[in-house]
C-alpha cells in the first residue's frame, strides 16, 4: 500500500500528493484556495510581525535569537502551515500556490540576510557573503522545523532552549 499524505484536512482524493510515485493531482480549486489563504493569513501575518520585532532589536545575535524563537513559537502555533509549506516545496509544484509561497520564503530570506549583513557592518560577524550566511542560517533553522512540525507534539520539541541552541551554534560552532 502506498503512503500518502493529504495537501489539506480534506477527504477529496484529488486533493492526495503520492510520494512514492512523485505524483500529483491537481487539488480541487476549494483545497487550493483553502492552502493559499492558510498560507497567506499564517504565514504573512506571522512573516510582518516578525519584522516589526527585528526592526527593533540592534545586535546580530538577539536578532538571531528573536527570529529563530519567533519562527519556533509560529510553528507551534498552526503546525498545519510548515507541514503544507515543506510537502510543497520539496515536493511536485502546485501552481496554485506556487507565486504565494515564493514571494513569501523570498520575504524572509531578504529578512535573514538583512540581519546578516547588519551584523557584518556592525562587527558582530565576519565580514563574509550576507546571502551565504543567511542560507546556512535558515538551513540550520528550518531543518529542525520540517522534521518537528510533522511530529503529533512539535511544541514538545520547538522549544525556546533549541532555538537558543541553533543560534549558538550558528554563532560560536561546535568547538
Amino acid at each position: 500500500m502506498q503512503q500518502r499524505w493529504p495537501c489539506w484536512k480534506s477527504s477529496s482524493p484529488s486533493c492526495w500528493l503520492n510520494w512514492r510515485s512523485i505524483s500529483l493531482k491537481i487539488p480541487h480549486p476549494k483545497v487550493a484556495s483553502q492552502n493559499q489563504a492558510l498560507i497567506e493569513r499564517h504565514y504573512a501575518e506571522s512573516q510582518s510581525r516578525l519584522e516589526q520585532v527585528i526592526g527593533t532589536v540592534l545586535e546580530c545575535e538577539p536578532r538571531l535569537r528573536t527570529l529563530t524563537r519567533r519562527s519556533f513559537e509560529f510553528c507551534r502555533a498552526d503546525p498545519r502551515v510548515p507541514r503544507l509549506m515543506f510537502q510543497t516545496h520539496y515536493g511536485p509544484r502546485v501552481p496554485e500556490i506556487d507565486g504565494i509561497l515564493d514571494a513569501l520564503t523570498s520575504r524572509r530570506f531578504r529578512l535573514v540576510t538583512r540581519v546578516m549583513r547588519d551584523g557584518i557592518d556592525h562587527g558582530d560577524l565576519r565580514p563574509s557573503d550576507p546571502e551565504f550566511l543567511a542560507l546556512s542560517f535558515c538551513c540550520l533553522m528550518d531543518q529542525p522545523i520540517n522534521v518537528f512540525s510533522s511530529r503529533p507534539k512539535p511544541g514538545h520539541y520547538l522549544t525556546t532552549e533549541l532555538a537558543d541552541a541553533l543560534v549558538t551554534q550558528f554563532l560560536h560552532g561546535a568547538a
